[in-house]
């Protein structure tokens, strides 16, 4: 075949498959759950917002080489927090969130997701270390109720100013 025959065929092919592809990625796809809706859960908590901070002493910071000195920094170990969610008095989540890290102190993340049929919803939610009963200080606790319509999604996620849960919309 000559080089000349076998560029052009080789254009056609690819404009083919570029069109093809272009053509298929606008295709609405129907989800399997488009008639439920969802509560997702996503935020994080540090160190310092747990509680459990420590700012290293001085003679602590003179056991350091100078480049890894840093007054500032927060140590300590980040408790294991449980995420416990009911939907309508029915247990939904129950799960222990620990921290990352050969030390255990980084962050806790949070990146759940529930679906929920369309209606009213009482949801109650409750991330705190395990010896926190769920009404004193020492966690994030949210109780209210959502109205969701089919394909609605509601976040539940921390105010960054007021570091307490909150429904809100994702964006997008």
């Amino acid at each position: 075949m000559k080089p000349a025959v076998r560029l052009l065929l080789g254009a056609v092919v690819a404009v083919s498959i570029t069109i093809a592809l272009g053509f298929f990625s606008r295709m609405p796809v129907s989800g399997a759950h488009e008639a439920q809706a969802a509560l997702r859960f996503s935020w994080r908590l540090r160190a310092e917002e747990a509680g459990e901070c420590q700012r290293p002493s001085a003679e602590e910071l003179a056991d350091l080489p100078a480049h890894m000195r840093n007054p500032d920094a927060c140590v300590g170990r980040v408790p294991a927090h449980r995420l416990l969610v009911q939907v309508d008095g029915e247990e939904r989540f129950d799960i222990m969130i620990e921290a990352s890290g050969v030390r255990g102190d980084r962050p806790l993340f949070v990146f759940r997701e529930l679906l929920l049929s369309p209606g009213r919803h009482d949801v109650r939610v409750s991330f705190a270390p395990p010896d926190v009963d769920g009404t004193g200080e020492g966690g994030l606790f949210l109780d209210t109720a959502l109205d969701l319509g089919a394909g609605d999604v509601r976040l539940v996620t921390r105010n960054e100013d007021t570091g307490a849960l909150e429904i809100a919309r994702p964006r997008g």
